[in-house]
């Protein structure tokens, strides 16, 4: 005991007087950051005189589908063998592992279960029933493998039959019933997920408000400098005519009808 308690105390005083190092430099480090902020202050002006103006910020997300699906099956084998020594104690446990695939499992369960091929043909028959009925996402019970029977010189060998995974085999899956866009993988469809993340887009759209806020006369104020302005441009549009026709009666008409501005006299 004394010297278990001697060996921990220059231990922990070793453990400790190894952390509580200090070292003396004339070293000098600083860090500093320096930045600017910028700001953006933007107007807008709503050239409606009775409608409102309203501008809409929508965040932009993103969708990701997530669709986990089986497309193989294999078996795999593990076994542990002890290692005894020469009095018959156990030494070491050795672990293996192994993958076979669907067509080699008869001849492992026939090498490894006991009971000859009869066995063999119980653990084949319980495998197919087992890939025969996978259910997929929806809960619908669908058959992953197939029954292959060999050809030797265009004869069909019964007696040679093996399972295979389907190779055609195709699962639909369509998020939004019948609007929506269809997604096909290879396999079965274990689980399907939408998972909806926001971004840092940001989308704006402006949309015009349906109240009107001007009254009876207001709304004759508008109507009168709107006729004003179409009257403006159907005059200047008849003073091309004339001046492209070169016609002087119809010009001599027009500047009794519209005489220009008087201009203003300087003063000396």
């Amino acid at each position: 005991m004394a010297k278990d308690v001697s060996g921990a105390i220059e231990k922990h005083a070793s453990k400790a007087s190894t952390n509580r190092e200090v070292n003396v430099n004339t070293e000098f480090s600083s860090t500093s950051a320096t930045g600017t902020t910028e700001s953006i202050k933007r107007e807008f002006q709503n050239i409606n005189v009775s409608r409102v103006l309203n501008f809409v910020f929508r965040q932009m997300v993103q969708e990701h589908i997530v669709l986990l699906h089986l497309v193989d099956a294999r078996i795999g084998y593990y076994t542990q063998d002890v290692v005894l020594d020469g009095q018959g104690a156990a030494k070491e446990v050795r672990e293996t592992y192994q993958e076979y695939t669907l067509p080699e499992f008869g001849d492992l369960a026939a090498h490894v279960l006991k009971g000859g091929y009869g066995a063999a043909e119980k653990a084949q028959d319980a495998l197919e029933e087992s890939l025969r009925s996978v259910a997929d996402a929806n809960g619908n019970l669908l058959s992953l493998v197939e029954e292959v029977v060999p050809l030797r010189d265009g004869v069909p060998q019964p007696l040679e039959r093996y399972l295979r995974v389907n190779p055609r085999l195709h699962t639909k899956w369509q998020p939004r019933g019948d609007t929506g866009p269809t997604f096909e993988v290879p396999g079965i469809i274990l689980s399907q997920n939408q998972i909806i993340m926001r971004t840092d887009g940001v989308l704006v759209d402006s949309i015009l408000g349906e109240g009107d806020a001007l009254d009876e006369y207001s709304h004759g104020l508008q109507d009168a400098t709107v006729g004003e302005r179409q009257a403006a441009v159907s005059r200047e549009l008849l003073a091309q005519e004339i001046v492209r026709n070169k016609d002087a009666d119809m010009a001599a008409l027009f500047v009794q009808l519209f005489p220009p501005p008087p201009v203003a006299k300087k003063d000396d």
